[in-house]
C-alpha cells in the first residue's frame, strides 16, 4: 500500500501527467497520504474486540428472538453466522489469520491513486501549466472523484468507529469511484461545457454532489428521459418506496443498507433482521425501529400506483397522534379509550365509521401476520435482560441464583467438555458460574 500510494503520484509528476508548479513535493506527499489513508484504518482495527462484540450479540439476541432460552439455543441457531462474522470462540482473531482476503484494500488503493492522477491531470498540449489548484481541478471528472473520495473517507471512518470496517467496504469504494467517473462522463455529454462562471458555479458543484450521491445523476438522467418516455412507462424510471422515507436514516446508513442488498422500504421490512444485525453492526434499537417503520409504511402506502395521497395522509394523521411504527399502532389499538381517534386517522375520505373500523381491524390483522413483527414486539416487551449468576458450592452443586455483579473469581461456563458447561445450559439465559471457594 505504501509503495502504491507513493509510486503512482511520483510517476505522474515525473512523466508530466500532473503539473503543479507550486510545491510539487508537498503535492506528491499530500496525494500519497490521501491515497493510503483509507487502507490503514482496516489494519489498525483491533480485531480482539470481536470477542466483545460476540458477547454483546448474545445478550441482544436473547431480547430479540423469542425462540431462544439458553446459550445452547443461540449456538445451535446462530452459531454458524457468529463464527463467520466474529470468528470461532477459540480462534485468535487477528488480521494475520483472518479468513477474508486483503486484495479489495489493495485494489481500492490503486483506484484512489489513479483517481487522484486523473483529477490533477494536466494536458501536455496546454503549454505552460497553471499553478492554480482550482484550474487543475476545473473539470467535472475531477470534482466527481473528489465527491466519491469525500464520501468513501467518511464511510471508512464511520465504519471504523462502529467496528464494521471489513474488506468488502473497500470493494464498494472501488465500484463507487468507477461509477462516478462514468456518470461524470455522462454529465459532460449531456451538459455543454462553455468557458463561463455559470459553468463553474453549477456543473462543477453538481459533479461533486454526483460523487457523494450517485443517485443525483440518475435523477437527472430520469428527468431527461421522461421527456421522451410514454406516460405509462414513466414509473419504470422511478424508485418505489425509497429509504429516504424512513425517519432517522442518514446518508451513510442508507449506503450501508444498500451494500447489504436493502435498496428500498420493502426490502428493509422483509430482509433477514438478524443478518442485518450481524453484518451492519448498526445499534439494534435503531435497526429495529427502522424495520418497524418500514412495516407500517409498506402496509399503508400503495406502491403499485404512481401516487397514493390517501396513504400519505393516513401516515401523516397517525404521525400527528404520535404513531410512527407498526408496534405503536398495535399498542394504540389495544387502548379502547383512544380507539375513536385511531379509527378517524385510518379512515379514507368519505368513508363511514363502520368501514373505517373494519379497515383498522384488517390493518392490524395484516400487521400481526408480518414476518418480523413478533421479533420486534419481543424486543419492545423485553426492555431489560438481567445478568444472572449461578453460585456453586464446594461440591459443584448450585447454591443460589443472584443478579448482582460477581467477584473476581467468576468463571465462564462455556468451556467445552465441562460439567459446569452442562449445568449452565440447564438454566435460562444468560447465566454465568461463580464458584464459592
Amino acid at each position: 500500500m505504501l509503495v502504491i500510494s507513493v509510486a503512482v503520484p511520483v510517476s505522474a509528476f515525473a512523466t508530466g501527467l500532473v503539473s503543479i508548479a507550486a510545491a510539487p513535493v508537498v503535492a506528491v506527499a499530500f496525494v500519497a497520504v490521501a491515497t493510503m489513508l483509507p487502507g490503514p484504518l482496516f489494519l489498525l482495527f483491533d480485531r480482539q474486540r470481536l470477542s466483545t462484540l460476540r458477547d454483546r450479540f448474545e445478550w441482544q439476541i436473547f431480547r430479540l428472538d423469542p425462540n431462544v432460552h439458553t446459550l445452547a439455543d443461540v449456538q445451535a441457531k446462530y452459531g454458524g453466522q457468529m463464527d463467520e462474522v466474529f470468528y470461532a470462540a477459540d480462534e485468535r482473531t487477528t488480521t494475520v489469520n483472518a479468513t477474508q482476503r486483503l486484495w479489495p484494500i489493495l485494489v481500492s488503493t490503486v483506484t484512489i491513486a489513479l483517481g487522484w492522477t486523473m483529477a490533477l491531470y494536466s494536458p501536455a498540449s496546454s503549454g505552460t501549466p497553471d499553478t492554480s489548484l482550482f484550474t487543475a481541478l476545473a473539470d467535472p471528472l475531477a470534482f466527481a472523484f473528489l465527491g466519491a473520495y469525500f464520501f468513501s473517507l467518511n464511510t471508512c471512518l464511520r465504519r471504523y468507529s462502529r467496528n464494521d470496517l471489513r474488506p468488502k467496504a473497500y470493494s464498494a469504494i472501488t465500484v463507487r469511484v468507477i461509477t462516478v467517473v462514468i456518470l461524470a462522463c455522462l454529465l459532460q455529454a449531456v451538459v455543454e461545457s462553455p468557458e463561463s462562471r455559470v459553468y463553474d458555479a453549477t456543473v462543477l458543484p453538481l459533479a461533486f454532489v454526483i460523487g457523494v450521491l450517485p443517485e443525483t445523476a440518475m435523477v437527472l438522467l430520469r428527468d431527461t428521459l421522461r421527456r421522451f418516455a410514454l406516460t405509462k412507462k414513466r414509473r419504470m424510471l422511478e424508485e418505489q418506496l425509497p429509504l429516504t422515507d424512513i425517519e432517522g436514516l442518514d446518508l451513510y446508513d442508507r449506503a450501508r443498507l444498500i451494500d447489504e442488498g436493502v435498496p428500498n422500504v420493502e426490502a428493509l421490512a422483509h430482509h433477514d433482521l438478524v443478518d442485518l444485525l450481524l453484518e451492519t453492526r448498526i445499534p439494534v434499537g435503531r435497526l429495529v425501529d427502522w424495520v418497524d417503520q418500514a412495516i407500517l409504511r409498506l402496509h399503508i402506502v400503495d406502491s403499485t400506483t404512481e401516487t397514493d395521497p390517501e396513504g400519505a395522509r393516513v401516515l401523516s394523521d397517525l404521525r400527528a397522534l404520535g404513531i410512527r411504527s407498526a408496534t405503536d399502532l398495535l399498542a394504540a389499538r389495544q387502548r379502547c379509550a383512544h380507539r375513536k381517534a385511531l379509527v378517524e386517522a385510518v379512515a379514507r375520505r368519505n368513508e363511514s365509521p363502520a368501514d373505517a373500523e373494519n379497515r383498522l381491524e384488517l390493518l392490524v390483522t395484516a400487521l400481526c401476520d408480518d414476518e418480523w413483527i413478533t421479533y420486534i414486539r419481543t424486543w419492545r416487551d423485553r426492555t431489560l435482560v438481567s445478568g444472572r449468576y449461578i453460585r456453586l458450592d464446594r461440591k459443584g452443586e448450585p447454591a443460589s441464583v443472584r443478579t448482582e455483579v460477581p467477584d473476581n473469581d467468576l468463571h465462564d461456563c462455556r468451556r467445552p467438555n465441562s460439567r459446569i458447561s452442562s449445568l449452565y445450559r440447564r438454566f435460562t439465559p444468560p447465566y454465568r458460574i461463580e464458584t464459592i471457594l
